[in-house]
C-alpha cells in the first residue's frame, strides 16, 4: 500500500462521526453503525504500525507512546472538565484507565463520559495484539484473527439473555469484529492472492453484503434489529456489518475509484480529521447546552432547535483541539514518535 496519507480515509471518519452525531440526537437511528467503521480503520491503520515496527528493539516503547500521544491529550480534557462541570467519583477513574465499558453498568457511570465505552475497548484489544504481532509471522495471525473472528458471533448467541442487554454490544470479548477485520485488512494487504482478489471483488463485495443487511431488514424487521436481546442480530449482524465495512476500506485503498474521490471532499476529510475531539467534546456540549436552555427537562438531547448550536460550538472545540493541542502533542519526539502519513491524531477512536 502507498504509504502518503488517503484522504478518503479521512473521508470515511467524516461519515461515520457524522453518523455517530446524528444517532447520539435521535435523528438517524442506523447512525450507531458509525462505530463500526471506526473499529475497522481502528484495526487496519494500527496492524499497519506494529507490521512495519515489529522487528524494531523499541517496538513498545514507541508503540507505546504513540498511542499515548494519541489517545490521552484529549481524553485529559475531557476528564477535567467533566469533574468541573458534574465533579469526580471512582467511576471517574475507571474512564480515565479505559474501563469506561464497565463503569457504564455501575452506579458511578457518568453520563457525559459514557461514549468512552468504545475507547475501552480498542485499548483492551490493544494491549494483546502488539504481543501477538510481535511474536508470529503473518499466516498465523491471519488464522488468529480468522478464528477470532468466528468466535465473536458465537460468543454474543451464548451470552444473549444471560448477561444484561447492552452488555452484549458494550463488552469487549463481544464487540471485537470490527477490529479483527480491520487488522486482517492490513496484513492481506501486504501483497498475495488475497490482495489480488480484493482488488478485483471487494468493491462488489460491499455492495452485495449493504443489499444483504438491508433485505435482512425489511424481511425479518423484528429479527434483524439491533434490539439486544435478539439472538438474531446479536449473532451474526455486528459480523455482517464488520465484514462489509472491511470490503468498503479494502475497495478505497485498492482502487482509484469514483467513491475514493468522493470521499476526498475537502468538508469530509476536514471533519474526519477533528472526529476524536468531535466525539469526546460533542456530548459534554450537548448536555451542557441543554441543561442551560431545558433546566427542568431531564433528557432534552432530542430537541431539535439543539442540533445547530450545538453541532457549531462542537466543531469549533474539537478544531481547537485539533490544531492547538493533538497536532503539536503528536509532532513531540522526533520521526520515530509521530504518526504514520496515513493516520491522523486519534484516528483510531470509535464512538457509540
Amino acid at each position: 500500500m502507498a504509504k502518503q496519507r488517503l484522504p478518503q480515509l479521512d473521508g470515511v471518519r467524516g461519515v461515520a462521526i457524522a453518523l455517530v452525531l446524528l444517532f447520539h440526537f435521535s435523528i438517524l437511528g442506523i447512525g450507531w453503525v458509525g462505530v463500526d467503521v471506526f473499529f475497522v480503520l481502528s484495526g487496519y491503520l494500527i496492524t499497519r504500525i506494529l507490521r512495519k515496527q515489529r522487528e524494531q528493539d523499541d517496538y513498545w516503547k514507541v508503540f507505546y507512546i504513540k498511542r499515548a500521544k494519541r489517545i490521552a491529550p484529549p481524553l485529559l480534557v475531557l476528564i477535567i472538565a467533566s469533574v468541573f462541570l458534574i465533579g469526580a467519583n471512582w467511576g471517574t477513574l475507571g474512564y480515565l484507565f479505559f474501563i469506561g465499558n464497565i463503569v457504564n453498568f455501575t452506579h458511578y457511570n457518568r453520563k457525559i463520559l459514557e461514549p468512552l465505552w468504545s475507547l475501552a475497548i480498542e485499548e483492551h484489544y490493544y494491549l494483546l495484539w502488539p504481543i501477538a504481532v510481535r511474536g508470529a509471522g503473518r499466516p498465523r495471525l491471519l488464522t488468529i484473527l480468522a478464528c477470532a473472528f468466528v468466535a465473536e458471533p458465537l460468543l454474543r448467541l451464548a451470552v444473549t439473555h444471560r448477561i444484561p442487554e447492552h452488555a452484549v454490544y458494550a463488552l469487549t470479548p463481544f464487540h471485537l469484529d470490527g477490529i479483527i477485520a480491520g487488522s486482517a485488512l492490513a496484513l492481506i494487504a501486504e501483497g498475495g492472492r488475497k490482495l489480488e482478489w480484493l482488488k478485483q471483488h471487494s468493491g462488489k463485495a460491499a455492495a452485495f453484503i449493504a443489499l444483504l443487511y438491508l433485505l435482512l431488514k425489511l424481511a425479518m424487521p423484528h429479527v434483524w434489529t439491533r434490539q439486544y436481546d435478539s439472538f438474531g442480530f446479536n449473532g451474526f449482524g455486528y459480523t455482517v456489518i464488520a465484514a462489509g465495512v472491511f470490503c468498503l476500506v479494502a475497495y478505497l485503498i485498492t482502487q482509484d475509484s469514483w467513491l475514493a474521490k468522493l470521499l476526498s471532499f475537502a468538508p469530509l476529510v476536514f471533519l474526519g480529521r477533528i472526529s476524536y475531539g468531535l466525539y469526546l467534546y460533542h456530548q459534554v456540549v450537548w448536555w451542557e447546552v441543554a441543561r442551560k436552555l431545558y433546566p427542568n427537562d431531564l433528557y432534552p438531547r432530542e430537541e431539535p432547535r439543539l442540533l445547530l448550536p450545538c453541532l457549531a460550538i462542537s466543531l469549533l472545540i474539537a478544531w481547537v483541539s485539533y490544531r492547538f493541542l493533538e497536532m503539536p502533542i503528536s509532532r513531540l519526539g522526533g520521526r520515530r514518535l509521530q504518526p504514520e502519513a496515513a493516520e491522523t491524531p486519534g484516528s483510531s477512536i470509535a464512538a457509540d
